[in-house]
């Protein structure tokens, strides 16, 4: 194994992006400049973003005298992120398993940690059930819609944490966003 995967076993783990990508500037259009992505709590969410996009921009997160390597998050750290999320969930309704969890947020929380994502906090993560679906690296082999989003988005409810859902490689919209992830 190289790469990510083999850096998470070798190293002990990773770390993703607390929040979902922000940006100082806040995105109204597809048509957007792109800006430096921060993972900063009182930032705007970083949406109206490809997966091409979303995958330079986590990439090029840090510049190249960092040790580790940041990019976008994958199947294998959004699994293993819902495995670590459920075993030390400090949510006060455990009825629904944090992987199950949908529909926490009613609106689209897209300027800070206002009390719209603090009702999808678990561990010190925000908003992976409900709030934006998030672009990842996965792809699958339907040739009009070969991307994968994952988690859960404030719009539908049928969509949750261990959702995975496909999408146009040129989609952009208010629903799509993305959270980096670190590795040594």
């Amino acid at each position: 194994e190289t790469g990510f995967r083999k850096s998470a076993i070798e190293n002990g783990g990773y770390y993703i992006g607390r929040y979902e990508a922000r940006t100082a500037t806040p995105r109204s259009s597809e048509n957007d400049s792109l800006t430096q992505i921060t993972v900063k709590p009182n930032e705007n969410v970083y949406n109206y973003v490809t997966q091409s996009q979303a995958a330079s921009l986590s990439q090029n997160m840090y510049n190249e005298t960092n040790p580790f390597t940041s990019d976008l998050m994958n199947s294998y750290a959004w699994d293993t992120a819902i495995d670590f999320l459920q075993k030390c969930d400090n949510r006060t309704d455990k009825t629904t398993p944090y992987s199950g969890q949908n529909s926490l947020n009613t609106s689209l929380a897209t300027q800070g940690t206002n009390n719209l994502e603090t009702k999808d906090q678990i561990c010190n993560i925000f908003d992976m059930a409900s709030n934006c679906y998030e672009w990842t690296t996965e792809t699958n082999n339907i040739a009009h819609d070969p991307c994968v989003v994952r988690g859960g988005n404030y719009y539908l409810s049928d969509s949750y944490t261990a959702f995975r859902g496909v999408s146009s490689a040129s989609n952009s919209n208010d629903l799509d966003a993305f959270r980096p992830l670190l590795y040594l």
